[in-house]
């Protein structure tokens, strides 16, 4: 079973919090429980089209990426893809706050 866990209103697990200025750098962390193997990736996509697949490291019991908005102002959006060992993937995301998992 796999568990997951993300909230964007949260410091704890998105640091700063807001609108990013632009080239600066955003820390997103999440929550893993699972009793199977599975890699996780943020994917970062922006108003121009641009698509980032960033790997999510394990950091002292938290899973964390970065990313670092474009120079010139865009609208970014991001959601997690679990990559599972048999190679199916499950996505978590949400419009605002707490996702969910869906496959």
């Amino acid at each position: 079973m796999v568990t997951f866990r993300h909230h964007s209103r949260l410091l704890s697990y998105r640091r700063p919090q807001g609108a990013l200025k632009t080239g600066e750098t955003v820390t997103i962390r999440a929550e893993l429980s699972s009793d199977e193997q599975v890699e996780v990736f943020l994917r970062v996509y922006e108003q121009d089209g641009d698509i980032s697949l960033l790997t999510m490291r394990a950091d002292g019991g938290w899973l964390s990426a970065s990313y670092t908005a474009p120079e010139t102002p865009c609208l970014v959006w991001y959601y997690f893809v679990l990559k599972r060992a048999d190679g199916s993937t499950l996505c978590y995301g949400a419009e605002s706050g707490e996702g969910s998992l869906v496959s």
